[in-house]
This record gives structure tokens, C-alpha cells and sequence, in this order.
């Protein structure tokens, strides 16, 4: 199994898993809990890396506006790190004004 695959599915059960332990508020204080943010941070990146794949796939102006601005545009891994290097940055002039809400 390939990292993306291993890290993607990580993180679809620790979403399933903290949904259902984040209702007890003990529960969420505990995962907020000081000395696992290195392992937040890592996942979190994870996450905006899953985010940034569904988006593509499913919210047909930000495949455009990725089409126009940064054909090709991919995360890489740095280890287990996302590099989020490649992806362009939005703005409203770039994106917000060009795309009506229909297509976001």
C-alpha cells in the first residue's frame, strides 16, 4: 500500500474515531492535551492534504481555477510531511470573484 493510501485511510478512521470521543467533553480535553501536538500538527497536514484532493475532484471551479493556474499541481511527501509547496494560493480576485457560488 502506497503512503498516500495508508495516510488517507489514517485519517478517515481517526475522523470516525475522534467523532464519536470528541461528544464527551473529558474525552475532547484529552485530545487537545498538551505534549501531542507534534502528532496533531502531522495529522492535521495530513487532513488539509485529503481536503485539497477531494476539493480538486469534486468542486468543478477549483479544478478549473488548479487547471489555469498550476496544471499538474500535486502534495508531495517530505517523509510522512505533506509539502504543500506546489499548490497555489487563492484570493478573491483570483478565485472568489471569478466563480460564481454554484460552482464553488
Amino acid at each position: 500500500m502506497n503512503r498516500r493510501r495508508l495516510i488517507f485511510a489514517f485519517v478517515a478512521v481517526q475522523d470516525f474515531v475522534v467523532g464519536l470521543l470528541a461528544r464527551n467533553l473529558d474525552t475532547h480535553r484529552a485530545l487537545l492535551a498538551p505534549g501531542i501536538e507534534r502528532g496533531r500538527c502531522m495529522v492535521g497536514g495530513w487532513r488539509a492534504w485529503r481536503t485539497f484532493e477531494l476539493a480538486r475532484r469534486r468542486v468543478p471551479a477549483y479544478r478549473d481555477y488548479l487547471d489555469a493556474v498550476a496544471p499538474g499541481a500535486q502534495v508531495r511527501l517530505d517523509g510522512w510531511t505533506p509539502d504543500f509547496g506546489a499548490i497555489p494560493e487563492m484570493d478573491k480576485d483570483s478565485y472568489i470573484r471569478r466563480y460564481g457560488i454554484e460552482q464553488r
